[in-house]
């Protein structure tokens, strides 16, 4: 799985946009998405929060689960 969204897309990912807004047009300034890309028995990501400092540096938080785990709580940054 290469995170991709054609194909047979068999699993859930969050995903989050920087856009510009500085002018009337929005831009797009960088994206990511995480999913997990494991074969088999792979977590569903959902319910995705994010926040951003003064500084800009990114949090992003949310939830995960498979049919052999409990729905648990992750996070990344950039």
């Amino acid at each position: 799985m290469n995170g991709n969204t054609t194909g047979s897309i068999d699993r859930t990912a969050v995903e989050w946009f920087e856009l510009n807004a500085s002018t009337s047009t929005l831009s797009l300034v960088q994206t990511g998405r995480i999913f997990d890309n494991a074969a088999s028995q792979q977590r569903y990501y959902y319910h995705p929060s994010l926040s951003v400092s003064g500084q800009g540096h990114m949090r992003i938080g949310f939830s995960g689960s498979n049919s052999n785990t409990f729905a648990g709580a992750f996070s990344a940054g950039r």
